[in-house]
Formats: structure tokens, sequence, C-alpha cells
């Protein structure tokens, strides 16, 4: 699969993942607007995988711009919390 086509395929996919892919994780608009980029850009090899692209995202969070990074650092303190 060419560069282009899976930029082509992320692009499409961006909306379904802002929608549905941070339920637990991003609530408002905001939050899901400000890791798409994030995710288009670190972890599109997982989209349209929901799952995969939020384990990417805590994989790379040292990586990510600094308001999803904020986001991501907050879900992971707070499954960690529910955890223990």
């Amino acid at each position: 699969m060419s560069l282009r086509t899976k930029h082509v395929r992320a692009l499409l996919a961006l909306p379904v993942i802002a929608m549905a892919a941070w339920p637990a994780l991003a609530e408002t608009e905001a939050e899901r607007q400000a890791c798409s980029n994030d995710a288009q850009v670190h972890c599109a090899d997982q989209i349209p995988d929901r799952d995969q692209v939020y384990a990417c995202l805590i994989r790379k969070v040292s990586t990510l711009s600094a308001p999803c990074k904020k986001i991501i650092s907050t879900a992971i303190r707070t499954n960690r919390t529910r955890s223990q």
C-alpha cells in the first residue's frame, strides 16, 4: 500500500475515530480533536482499530502534542488508579 493511500485512509478514518475511538478517554469534542492529529501522525498504521490507536498513543505518549499528551497521561493515571 502506498504512503498516499495510507494517508487517504487515515484521513477518511479520522471522523470515525473522533466519534468512537476514545469514549472513555476523551469525553469532549475538544479532547477528541486534540488527539486526532497525533493519531494520524504517530499511529496511522493502527487506524481504524480504536484499541490499537489508543495503545499506540500510550506507547508514544512522550512524542505527542501537549494537549493530547495531557489527555493520554490523565487516562494512564486514571487506569492505574482503578487497577490498584
